[in-house]
C-alpha cells in the first residue's frame, strides 16, 4: 500500500491494505476479462462485511480516544 495512505495505526492499515488489495485484484481480472459473475458477487458480498466491520472498529478507536 501507498505510505501515503498510511495513518500509523497497524491494525487500520492493515484492514486498509486489505480492502486496497481485493479491489484492485478485481480491477485487474476485470481488465483481463477472467473474473465472472459469481466472483464480484462475492468480492462485493466480502466488502459489504469487511467495510462494516472496519467502520465500526474505526468508530470504536474514534470514541475511545475522544476523536
Amino acid at each position: 500500500m501507498d505510505p501515503k495512505y498510511r495513518h500509523g495505526i497497524s491494525t487500520i492499515d492493515e484492514q486498509h491494505a486489505t480492502l486496497i488489495q481485493r479491489i484492485e485484484d478485481l480491477h485487474s481480472r476485470i481488465g483481463l476479462g477472467t473474473v465472472g459473475d459469481v466472483e464480484v458477487k462475492e468480492l462485493q458480498d466480502f466488502l459489504v462485511s469487511y467495510m462494516e466491520e472496519h467502520f465500526a472498529y474505526e468508530e470504536g478507536l474514534m470514541r475511545k480516544y475522544s476523536y
